[in-house]
């Protein structure tokens, strides 16, 4: 046996156990194999080639020396028709370079590539394989009409996982998309498959009912639709823990879809008023997140000009997962009025996305919004409004815009000026009406807005009909105990104001028991406020000391924790 014949076998033994380490040593073993002096006929050079390309992409940061490894075998076996299997997995090589890179331009032209040379029935799996990735690349571009026609041209040759991951990889597009009604759309399509996949789950790869079910559950998240979300949980917790040796997702790891089923799993809780278990929760993922950004070389002191291209690629998913946790963190603490510990999560925030301002761009306008809210819970709304209409000067899609208008719409009735509903009114002249409940708790913000100002307006009636409405989709649908608290004693409040013969007491009553298990201080300090109205009302004396006692006692724990903030600000800009 020659020399580079033992190099090729024993490169074989070492990628067979699977380590980083003995992957790096198969790689050279295949280099010394490649070396001069060792001369290959060209279909086994291009194999060498394209398995030492795959190895140094894997376990490597030489980009470029794995891109030459590929494109040397497309050469190799240019004109062998019989090998176009290796030619494909050069060009599945070529393309994972160039994404590695984040040159989208050549890496679509790769998978296209890719793509044509795969359009026979006998290589079905190629062509589905480079149409996949050609939508993934093109939905990164946001070309979300563009990738769902590559995926709707693959009806009749994706046969895999019956159907199942097509109808993910729809899903996926329309998620990324935005558009609510193409999420509606597609969530209908795989909620028609998934009684079979539950039937025949034993023949179907665990990959492919994970990623179905882990888009399922963002779509049901997205659109609200909560008791799905708790259903859909359960069922995908069960998967877990995953084992990588399944996980058939390319560069997606399993530990990032276990983390980020958990991240949904803590913003049901939030809803649910589960609000200390769900930052109990956040914190442990945290931990996790740290661990996997460390084996990446990425800590506490990392920037964005420290990283290579490899590690932007495969650090960035959990950058965003990172950030993600620390927002759920921060908005329970807020409602909670635990407000120091929710000024310090933000402060936490604002030094991850100044470390990484390219990487992490999308999320300035969140950090904005989170900066809004927490003004607003310190009472302090002129900074609230000036924090949402920055927020609003970078954000991205009707969506979210609708969100901060609405946040931006609410501080401005709490300032309570002689001006606020003409300045609402105006201001939501930049707001796009949702067309059915489909929008969920921007729909429930929308309708607190909305009576607010027809309740300054005068117009009880109409605004007491709107809170109704409003109570039954908080509680219901969203089962957001917060708006539903909320919307309760607007509707108390508008329901006196229209006749003051009608009883309100029970609903204060439910209003207090929500915030009260919210510990939601500002909450409660709303439904004192209202009860004290009530107990003057009905002369109890009694009973309107002790609501004094209690609006003193609310009013001072809250004021203490707004200076206690204010501090913490303070200290900041010192720093």
């Amino acid at each position: 046996m020659e020399a580079r014949d033992v190099l090729v076998s024993l490169a074989e033994e070492l990628e067979r156990n699977g380590s980083q380490k003995e992957e790096m040593a198969a790689a050279q073993c295949l280099l010394a194999a490649l070396s001069r002096g060792h001369q290959m006929e060209p279909v086994r050079e291009a194999r060498v080639r394209v398995r030492l390309g795959r190895l140094l992409l894997r376990n490597t940061q030489n980009v470029l020396l794995a891109k030459g490894c590929f494109d040397r075998a497309q050469v190799l076996i240019a004109r062998k028709e019989e090998e176009s299997d290796l030619r494909r997995e050069a060009l599945s090589g070529i393309a994972s370079c160039y994404h590695v890179m984040g040159n989208l331009k050549q890496e679509k032209q790769a998978l296209r590539k890719g793509a044509e040379e795969s359009g026979g029935t006998n290589i079905k799996k190629w062509n589905t394989y480079f149409k996949v990735r050609l939508a993934d690349a093109l939905n990164m571009e946001g070309k979300f009409g563009e990738a769902m026609s590559e995926l709707e041209t693959m009806n009749d040759t994706c046969e895999e996982a019956k159907g199942l991951d097509l109808a993910a990889y729809k899903l996926h597009v329309a998620l990324a998309s935005s558009d609510l009604a193409w999420v509606q759309e597609k969530l209908g399509e795989c909620n028609a498959l998934a009684d079979g996949m539950r039937l025949d789950i034993g023949s179907i790869p665990t990959c492919s009912v994970v990623y179905f079910l882990f888009m399922t559950l963002l779509a049901n998240q997205r659109l609200g639709n909560n008791n799905q979300v708790q259903t859909v949980l359960e069922e995908i917790s069960s998967f877990f823990p995953l084992q990588d040796s399944i996980w058939g997702r390319g560069w997606i790891p399993s530990a990032w879809i276990e983390e980020s089923v958990s991240l949904v799993g803590i913003a049901h809780r939030s809803l649910c008023g589960e609000l200390r278990q769900a930052i109990e929760q956040a914190k442990s993922s945290l931990e996790k997140v740290d661990a996997q950004l460390r084996k990446l070389g990425i800590g506490p002191t990392t920037k964005e000009s420290h990283l290579n291209n490899m590690t932007i690629w495969t650090g960035r998913i959990w950058l965003v997962l990172q950030v993600n946790l620390i927002q759920a963190i921060c908005l329970a603490q807020m409602t909670l009025t635990e407000l120091p510990e929710a000024q310090l999560s933000l402060a936490s925030l604002e030094k991850i996305i100044h470390r990484y301002p390219v990487l992490l761009l999308d999320f300035k306008c969140e950090v904005h919004i989170l900066s809004g809210l927490l003004h607003h819970s310190c009472m302090g709304y002129t900074e609230a409004i000036d924090r949402f209409q920055k927020a609003q000067s970078c954000v991205k899609g009707v969506p979210l815009l609708n969100v901060v208008v609405l946040l931006e719409a609410l501080s401005i009735l709490c300032e309570d000026g002689e001006n606020a509903s003409a300045r609402v009114l105006d201001l939501m002249q930049t707001f796009q009406r949702a067309s059915s409940e489909r929008e969920g708790q921007t729909k429930a913000l929308e309708i607190i807005v909305d009576s607010i100002t027809l309740a300054n307006q005068g117009e009880y009636a109409e605004a007491k009909s709107l809170l109704q409405q409003g109570l039954k989709l908080a509680h219901t649908k969203l089962m957001n105990q917060q708006i539903t608290a909320q919307i309760l004693n607007i509707l108390a409040s508008v329901s006196a104001a229209k006749d003051a013969n009608i009883p309100i007491t029970p609903i204060l009553k439910s209003a207090s028991t929500l915030s009260r298990n919210l510990n939601d201080q500002p909450m409660q300090l709303q439904t004192l406020h209202l009860t004290k109205q009530v107990l003057e009302k009905e002369e109890n004396g009694a009973g309107l000391m002790d609501c004094c006692a209690l609006v003193e006692k609310h009013s001072l724990l809250l004021k203490d924790k707004v200076g206690q903030v204010k501090q913490q600000r303070q200290g900041e800009k010192a720093r």
